[in-house]
């Protein structure tokens, strides 16, 4: 068959059935134009990707092989039974463990969230104390970024991510259709607790105590319910702390030591492991 026997084909029906070759082409252009205002523009259309969710867990300070083996292992073991995977993919880094699990396209995700929130909660006690962090998050084609930002500013400027906060982020988690704004090389000022050794010793502190101590005077606690004029009022005690003196002025022992007194307590950057610059000036990506 050669090209030139459809060309003389396709043009003897259309002499032949001029009607019937201008319905089909008015056809063509109607349905066009209906798919044209009502199929939607997207960057991945739905179902392209496959869903699926992430697992992500914060263990500062310990190492690579201690989040494989007592968080990484027995959370992966854990979802591994949830009906509908796909596949399963883990990481772990110093501080940190990532579990990535890829479901079936038909699988509805609303269903697979709790039955993987379920199982991580039945695991939870076999999990290190100290591990509070575990992010749950449902993803798609439709979680990629659609726009990303570059924010510079002074170095001048104390505490740029409060500001950055204050009048960028909030603002546009407030705007209609916007899901969620992240930002990428942003560094949060940390509480530092730098303990004077000779002072600590010399009042017989040690760090178990210390440690103790802080956790004791900072919490958020319900604390009942309290029945005014027909109306229920729910409770709540909060000691979180708020200022670096706060902390400061905690009491360690009843004879009136305080943390101020073995340490200094502080506001400071914390170790950088990655600096984003724009033109000279710190900068960071919001997406």
């Amino acid at each position: 068959m050669l090209p030139g026997f459809f060309d003389n084909g396709l043009v003897r029906i259309s002499l032949r059935r001029p009607v019937a070759m201008m319905m089909l082409l008015l056809s063509a252009l109607v349905l066009g134009a209906i798919a044209l205002g009502r199929m939607p523009v997207e960057l991945i259309p739905s179902g392209f990707s496959a869903p699926f969710l992430s697992v992500t867990i914060g263990y500062p300070d310990a190492t690579a092989r201690d989040i494989e083996e007592k968080i990484t292992r027995p959370l992966e073991t854990a979802v591994a039974t949830t009906p509908g995977i796909d596949q399963i993919v883990s990481t772990s880094t110093a501080g940190s463990a990532r579990i990535m699990m890829v479901f079936e396209n038909d699988v509805d995700m609303d269903v697979a969230y709790r039955q993987v929130r379920d199982r991580i909660n039945r695991v939870r006690p076999d999990l290190p104390a100290d591990v509070k962090d575990v992010k749950i998050r449902k993803e798609s084609g439709e979680s990629i970024p659609v726009a990303f930002y570059g924010v510079i500013w002074d170095e001048e400027i104390a505490d740029p991510m409060k500001v950055v906060d204050d009048h960028l982020v909030r603002p546009m988690e407030r705007i209609d259709g916007v899901g969620m704004v992240n930002m990428w090389g942003r560094a949060d000022p940390q509480v530092m607790i730098d303990v004077d050794r000779a002072r600590s010793e010399a009042a017989g502190i040690n760090m178990v105590t210390l440690v103790a101590a802080l956790a004791q005077a900072n919490f958020t606690l319900a604390s009942g319910a309290l029945e005014d004029g027909g109306k229920t009022l729910l409770l709540r005690s909060v000691a979180s702390f708020q200022t670096p003196e706060q902390i400061a002025s905690i009491m360690i022992r009843p004879d009136g030591l305080r943390v101020g007194d073995i340490a200094e307590v502080k506001l400071g950057q914390p170790e950088r492991t990655r600096y984003d610059r724009y033109n000279g000036k710190p900068a960071a990506v919001m997406f």
